[in-house]
């Protein structure tokens, strides 16, 4: 069969992957530990039983179900909804095993986020990120693979404050322009780690890091050529083992958009993956997601993206991302972000909406 026109390979489901490191969740033995949450008692009664003599393997890792009981557990048990915050703020980026050593081995710190990029499905396959940039701003955009229900906001302040936190060490650097942006808003423990925590905006639309991107050309005082090869070698080999190497979400959000600002449907995504309408359905499942959270998702960065750094009108963003009217894109939004888009543009700007209003509808063309 042609390489071109192969289907996409089988693979284990995203849940039932082996892939959190061992150190993850020793991390997180420790913190419960500290407030006086024993490891027999978190072990204890998971939903999916996670022997302790794995815990004595340093190369082990977990599959989500595991970590993920795990997590709750230890929330369930010590109350305290800062984990996040505070397995993030300890976390180096040796914890994160092998992949923590391609990282602090890259030349620049541009290079750590390719690599970071590349490889993040090795150690935390239920994110997803890409770098986009401007002449001023670098911005690390995070999605989510799966859903996490309850524990969606502490799995995004772990990952978000755990990869500032590994970011900032192996550039030796403080960098005090970067920022955390959560779509949330600002959750009351937050208060106890301001001082500790990079600069964060709560409710902003979108899950992002954002930093100069000067500091993309910033080199790493750890950098070796021959262990970042040695260890990229090793994690494209790990990556064809564990049938990561065809990013298949990557794939379909790329395949979505006709190019006329609107989705085209299954059956023509499924043609464009050269795969049937049914395997690609089971490959969504698989990855937590079906065809109309993908398009509400391209829909959602897409309108932040237009609202941050476009002169375009509610109006024209609206048509633009395929709502029939301005009330619908409202909803929407106010579904995402907690407001309306005008206020999160005012609130982004720190201009007044109104000055957002129907005045601008003659550049809406220029969207198509």
């Amino acid at each position: 069969m042609n390489a071109a026109l192969a289907p996409w390979p089988r693979k284990v489901p995203i849940a039932e992957k082996r892939a959190y490191p061992v150190a993850y969740v020793l991390l997180l033995l420790d913190i419960a530990a500290e407030r006086g949450v024993s490891r027999d008692r978190v072990l204890a009664n998971l939903p999916v039983k996670v022997p302790a003599q794995l815990l004595q393997r340093p190369g082990e890792r977990f599959s989500l179900l595991q970590y993920v009981g795990i997590i709750g557990r230890i929330l369930h048990l010590t109350g305290d909804p800062a984990l996040g915050y505070e397995f993030g703020l300890r976390c180096r980026a040796t914890t994160h095993g092998f992949f923590g050593y391609g990282m602090i081995s890259q030349a620049t710190l541009q290079e750590v986020l390719e690599f970071t990029i590349k490889f993040i499905p090795l150690c935390m396959p239920c994110y997803s990120l890409s770098l986009t940039r401007t002449d001023r701003q670098a911005v690390l955009d995070v999605s989510e693979n799966v859903p996490f229900g309850p524990l969606r906001q502490l799995g995004m302040d772990k990952f978000l404050v755990a990869f500032a936190t590994s970011l900032r060490m192996v550039a030796n650097a403080p960098m005090p322009e970067l920022e955390l942006q959560f779509d949330y808003p600002e959750p009351p423990y937050y208060c106890q780690y301001r001082e500790r925590l990079p600069t964060v905006r709560f409710a902003a639309g979108v899950n992002q890091i954002r930093f100069p991107a000067e500091f993309l050309a910033h080199p790493l005082p750890t950098a070796d050529a021959t262990t970042a090869r040695l260890v990229t070698e090793q994690c494209e080999r790990e990556l064809s083992l564990s049938g990561h190497t065809d990013d298949f979400m990557a794939a379909v959000r790329a395949a979505m958009p006709d190019g006329k600002g609107g989705y085209l449907t299954v059956d023509e995504i499924a043609k464009r993956l050269f795969t049937s309408r049914r395997t690609l359905h089971r490959r969504l499942h698989e990855h937590g997601v079906n065809y109309r959270h993908l398009v509400d998702e391209i829909r959602h960065r897409e309108s932040i993206r237009l609202l941050e750094s476009s002169p375009f009108s509610v109006e024209e963003i609206a048509a633009h991302l395929g709502y029939n009217n301005a009330q619908n894109f409202n909803r929407a939004f106010r579904r995402w972000a907690g407001m309306p888009p005008g206020a999160y543009r005012a609130q982004f700007s720190g201009t007044d909406a109104a000055d957002y209003g129907a005045d601008n509808l003659s550049r809406a063309n220029s969207l198509r």
